[in-house]
């Protein structure tokens, strides 16, 4: 698996037998979040209090893919410059390994699959961001840490070349980020919840409290996101987030 990592120069440093380094060395560097004060300071706090995370939507799958536990000490070499940085944003070395794990697997993925692939590791990671201690600021930019998490990860880009999956640094809102990951979601579940037998019971009020809540949403984003012509459809302004077609309406789905 890491062969053509070795015989390439270019990304050598990216082959795992080249990026591990002693699990004890990294275990007294990166000290489990419970033990910090830090974990104590929540980071960006979701504005809708209610968590939309349902288990059995393809989404979900995906996500806990992305976000899965990594071994510590794996991509020593290219996050170690966040561990001085963990102790205040605990969190943000793990981070880092998942998001190199997770390029990498983008960048062995066919063309046609890395579009997609991409969507989703852009909204894991600024939901997964917003979630670290103390990160409260609107601009990704304006902390040391995020701006050397970043720069990480662009490096990494360069070592993979991929070049078809950027993620903005400046003037990120993560309310407004999670609003658009909420919308990215609903469209990438809209068959698995036009299924009639997707809940049950008390299940389905949450569902349908879910809908209404995503129909605000839409109805929020549309005219930013859709630019319509009487005669030819609909172009889309930001198509990883939002669907113009007019079949995803979210009464569609209130009115079955």
């Amino acid at each position: 698996m890491c062969l053509g990592f070795v015989f390439n120069k270019k990304l050598k440093t990216l082959c795992p037998f080249e990026e591990f380094s002693s699990p004890e060395l990294v275990k007294e560097k990166v000290k489990p979040c419970e033990n910090l004060v830090s974990n104590n300071v929540p980071g960006v706090i979701d504005k809708n209090n209610e968590d939309y995370n349902f288990s059995n939507l393809p989404t979900t799958t995906i996500y806990n893919s992305l976000n899965s536990n990594i071994t510590t000490n794996t991509y020593y070499s290219t996050c170690e410059r966040l561990i001085q940085f963990n102790d205040n944003h605990c969190g943000i070395y793990d981070l880092c390994t998942k998001f190199v794990r997770n390029l990498k697997k983008l960048s062995r993925m066919e063309v046609e699959k890395r579009t997609d692939y991409c969507e989703y590791i852009t909204q894991w990671v600024y939901d997964e961001v917003r979630k670290i201690p103390n990160i409260v600021l609107e601009n990704m930019n304006d902390t040391d840490a995020l701006r050397e998490f970043f720069n990480a990860i662009y490096e990494i880009l360069r070592k993979l070349d991929i070049t078809d999956c950027f993620f903005s640094t400046m003037n990120i809102n993560f309310y407004e980020q999670k609003e658009k990951k909420y919308l990215h979601d609903y469209f990438k579940n809209y068959e698995k919840l036009k299924d009639e037998n997707i809940c049950k019971d008390d299940e389905c009020k949450r569902y349908c409290k879910y809908i209404f809540f995503i129909n605000d949403l839409y109805g929020k984003y549309i005219n930013r996101s859709c630019y319509c012509y009487k005669s030819e459809g609909c172009k889309e302004h930001y198509p990883y987030y939002f669907k113009c077609d007019d079949n995803y309406n979210p009464h569609t789905l209130l009115a079955t």
